[in-house]
């Protein structure tokens, strides 16, 4: 409700193809959202409904040109089946999503410079590693994972910033 009032203008409305439109139309109503083709930033911190077993592979089957900016919901996602129609994403924010181990195919996240995996389970630099293929990563936060609690943080710190990549904790 909140992301759909956020969407809506109160004058006029915006005259979209409905083809165009039909994914977007089928995968809000499935999910209770009101995304739209044009947008930069998609929210789903809020989203009651992303929870469900098929959200990341419905999400990853819409096209979105303009998104620069992905925040998931704060819940427990898979996020190595995630592989967006996103060209232009630079940020992920995977903020408490449960993820212990993360590898995203390169192929998807070309421009992604910046990951937030805070609140997450990361326990070593082997469960992040396959971050270093993402050809424009430079920040990784990890703030709040079982690996700042030991000194494995500073051995991961130093291993990506010899691949010009910034650990934050």
């Amino acid at each position: 409700k909140k992301q759909f009032n956020q969407l809506v203008r109160k004058k006029g409305r915006e005259v979209i193809d409905e083809e165009d439109n039909k994914p977007y139309k089928e995968f809000n109503r499935k999910y209770n959202l009101a995304l739209i083709k044009k947008q930069e930033i998609i929210d789903l911190r809020d989203a009651t409904n992303a929870f469900k077993e098929d959200f990341i592979y419905d999400l990853s089957l819409i096209h979105f040109p303009f998104v620069t900016r992905l925040y998931m919901a704060p819940r427990k996602i898979d996020i190595n089946d995630f592989k967006p129609d996103m060209p232009n994403l630079a940020e992920l924010n995977l903020e408490n999503c449960k993820i212990k181990f993360i590898e995203l195919d390169p192929e998807f996240f070309q421009k992604l410079w910046r990951i937030n995996l805070q609140y997450n389970l990361i326990e070593d630099k082997t469960n992040i590693r396959g971050l270093k293929r993402l050809p424009a990563l430079k920040i990784i936060e990890l703030h709040e994972n079982p690996i700042e609690r030991t000194n494995e943080i500073y051995s991961a710190k130093e291993d990506f910033k010899k691949s010009g990549i910034l650990i934050k904790f």
